[in-house]
């Protein structure tokens, strides 16, 4: 606990260092900022504020939760390093270009879909080749695994990992609104990783927790920086595959309502969109605006009441992941 502690302490510092280097880098890259969607009157201020805030997360992630483990690399920590590479690389490509060509989406969605996959099937190949057991099926009890075949799973782990990484990029959109749904899921990670006795998930989980309160010092409103897609994407990839790695897929999903709930509203509105489209000649929506915290911010909701109130949601769905665990341990 002592060493744990002190990482703790580490991250918390040099993110209080590693944050003003960021805004200036990124205020070099573009002089003019994040660009921000043209419809969304109420952000129109937040165009100059500095994106790529994910530098500085990722840097103190894979610093501290290696320094214990030195000199040898478990392959757990692998696994994990691969991931938030993978998926920070993705994001940072994005969010360089979105500054440089002034434009909310540069990468089209179908090829960053793919991309995504072929990362997720690279981190998840390493997985099964370190970890064959984690395949056999779903935990759902301390004694009941639900059995499903090799290949089944090994999707269903893809899926997972796409999905999860860009629904905390989705959830990424008011200041401050991602950070603590991210302090939650990690809270909730440290708990099974101590559990599971899995030493290097722990210390990576650990790491995530004060590393996102410090950024969270920067990010609150008035934002001094965006964690951009650098940020969200890598966190949505490790979290995914935090839950494959510790066999917590339901308490995962469950700590993770808020970021579903994102995803959900925009699928919703984009098939609703098509369907009625396709059936009246004119497309209706059933939000006012997706992801749903911009219908909220439609409706007049002030951002800060908004994040807010996401911020009690993810504290009701960590309690609720932490009452699933304590009937899986």
């Amino acid at each position: 606990m002592l060493l744990l502690s002190v990482l703790a302490i580490l991250a918390s510092l040099m993110m209080f260092l590693l944050v003003p280097l960021n805004i200036r880098l990124s205020k070099k890259i573009a002089t003019n900022g994040q660009p921000i969607l043209e419809y969304v009157d109420q952000h129109k201020y937040k165009s100059q504020t500095p994106s790529m805030g994910g530098l500085s997360v990722i840097l103190v992630i894979i610093v501290v939760s290696n320094l214990p483990l030195l000199p040898g690399i478990h392959p757990y920590t692998l696994i994990l390093m691969l991931a938030i590479l993978l998926f920070g690389c993705i994001g940072l490509f994005d969010d360089i270009q979105k500054m440089h060509k002034q434009k909310n989406q540069v990468l089209p969605a179908r090829v960053k879909l793919i991309i995504q996959v072929i990362c997720a099937t690279v981190i998840t190949g390493v997985m099964y080749h370190y970890l064959p057991s984690h395949f056999a099926g779903l935990m759902f009890f301390s004694h009941y695994m639900l059995p499903v075949p090799v290949w089944m799973y090994f999707i269903f782990s893809v899926i997972l990992i796409v999905a999860s990484s860009n629904s905390y990029n989705l959830l990424d959109g008011l200041d401050g609104l991602v950070s603590v749904p991210s302090i939650m899921t990690a809270i909730f990670f440290v708990v099974v990783a101590y559990i599971r006795f899995n030493f290097p998930a722990l210390v990576l989980a650990t790491t995530i927790v004060p590393t996102m309160i410090a950024f969270l010092w920067f990010n609150t409103k008035p934002a001094k920086i965006f964690l951009g897609d650098t940020g969200s994407l890598a966190l949505g990839g490790l979290f995914g595959v935090l839950a494959v790695m510790l066999k917590s897929e339901i308490g995962f999903a469950l700590v993770s309502i808020p970021a579903i709930l994102e995803s959900i509203s925009v699928i919703v509105q984009v098939y609703y969109f098509k369907y009625t489209k396709k059936r009246y000649g004119e497309g209706q929506r059933v939000f006012l605006m997706a992801p749903i915290h911009h219908h909220f911010e439609k409706k007049g909701l002030p951002e800060y009441n908004i994040v807010v109130r996401f911020w009690i949601l993810a504290t009701f769905a960590l309690y609720f992941a932490m009452l699933w665990v304590s009937f899986t341990i």
